[in-house]
C-alpha cells in the first residue's frame, strides 16, 4: 500500500525543489522511524523520531542515487542494510524496494508487453 500524498508532501521540503520523486517507504530500526525518498537523482533517508512514522523530523542521510537499498532478507521479519545501518521493513514494501534496485541495475522494470512486439 503506497504511503498517503500528505506524507508525500510532508517529505518535498526535504528534498531539491528539482527532483522527482519515485518511490518511498517507511523503515524502522530499533527506537527510530525512517522514510526512504528515491527520486531521479538521491536516495534521502528521512528521520521521523522514535514516536512518529510519517512525520519526518530531518535528513539523517543522502546517498547518490546509484545505491543500492537492498537485497532485502526476507527470511523472518524483511531486513537490509542501507549506508551501513540494518533496517526492519513491512512486506508491503518489499517490491518498492527491488523495484527501485532494478531500475540502477539497468534491468528493465517490466518485460515488453508481448502485444507490442513486432
Amino acid at each position: 500500500m503506497p504511503l498517503p500524498s500528505t506524507v508525500r508532501e510532508r517529505c518535498r521540503p526535504f528534498l531539491d525543489p528539482d527532483e522527482v520523486l519515485q518511490y518511498l517507504f517507511p523503515a524502522y530500526t530499533q527506537g527510530a522511524n525512517f522514510i526512504f525518498a528515491v527520486t531521479d537523482r538521491t536516495i534521502t533517508i528521512l528521520h521521523c523520531g522514535a514516536f512518529n512514522r510519517d512525520r519526518p523530523k530531518g535528513v539523517y542521510a543522502r546517498l547518490p542515487r546509484a545505491t543500492r537499498i537492498g537485497p532485502v532478507n526476507t527470511n523472518l521479519d524483511p531486513v537490509f542494510r542501507c549506508n551501513g545501518m540494518g533496517y526492519r521493513v513491512d512486506d508491503q514494501y518489499v517490491s518498492t524496494i527491488l523495484a527501485a534496485d532494478a531500475e540502477i541495475a539497468g534491468a528493465p522494470v517490466l518485460p515488453p508487453d508481448p502485444e507490442w512486439e513486432t
